[in-house]
């Protein structure tokens, strides 16, 4: 999430995953830096509707240049504003070939989307 920020890129971000991601995930949507998804199709859904609406983009991207600026005080407010994270949920199985996979389905569906 920081290099996003440290980018000034928008952060579309998968909804199930536990631990920190949870904060990470409301900061986002609270700022209106982020989008989350729970699905593959919901994730083309936000990728093209970013497409469509390049404003909605540029305003992401400020709103991140914006945080970047804060500095380590802004840094600090974000750190000490996060629960404490609990990673006793995550799965410490997950089949990374599976999940490139269907990243890699999702790129196709939303390049075909483009064309």
């Amino acid at each position: 999430m920081t290099e996003c920020i440290n980018k000034g890129l928008p952060l579309l971000a998968y909804s199930k995953v536990p631990g920190q991601e949870i904060y990470n995930e409301k900061y986002l949507l609270e700022n209106g830096v982020g989008m989350c998804f729970k699905n593959q199709k919901e994730l083309i859904s936000k990728i093209v509707a970013l497409k469509n609406n390049p404003h909605i983009l540029k305003d992401m991207s400020e709103g991140l240049r914006a945080i970047s600026m804060c500095g380590n005080d802004g840094i600090f407010k974000l750190i000490t504003s996060q629960k404490k994270a609990d990673y006793s949920q995550i799965d410490t199985n997950i089949d990374y070939k599976k999940v490139n996979k269907i990243v890699n389905k999702a790129r196709k569906k939303a390049k075909n989307a483009r064309a």
